[in-house]
């Protein structure tokens, strides 16, 4: 197995376990089966894309169009419900545990990196 490969399979699995993160936030049994959820995700959507191509690109529009309305529900909910308070926007009274600049600027690149993980792929 090449590096590449390796690579595309911990994305993969990191996605997973994110996704599963995620959803143990709205149901908390769910943490309890971490490793299960995360692995039967994975054989579900590609089992799905192996068998119709089309209905895996109607499941990730469906999955594409729940995060847009999700965010624009923030935004709407936000802008509607208009409680801002410039009180947000003071500074913590307990100071903020971090790891540092170089910590920081770690979390950065993976974030990056993670949103940028497609451009890799377009070579093979």
């Amino acid at each position: 197995m090449s590096a590449t490969q390796r690579i595309k399979r911990l994305a993969i699995a990191g996605l997973a376990a994110g996704a599963v993160q995620s959803l143990a936030v709205l149901v908390p049994g769910v943490a309890n089966y971490h490793f299960w959820l995360s692995g039967t995700l994975i054989l579900l959507l590609t089992t799905l894309n192996v068998v119709s191509l089309k209905s895996s690109a109607k499941v990730q529009n469906v999955l594409t169009l729940a995060k847009v309305v999700g965010i624009g529900g923030l935004v709407g909910g936000a802008l509607v419900l208009g409680h801002a308070s410039s009180a947000n926007l003071a500074p913590p009274s307990t100071p903020i545990v971090t790891a540092g600049l170089l910590g920081a600027i770690g979390i950065c690149i993976t974030k990056a990196l993670w949103a940028y993980d497609g451009w890799v792929n377009l070579g093979f």
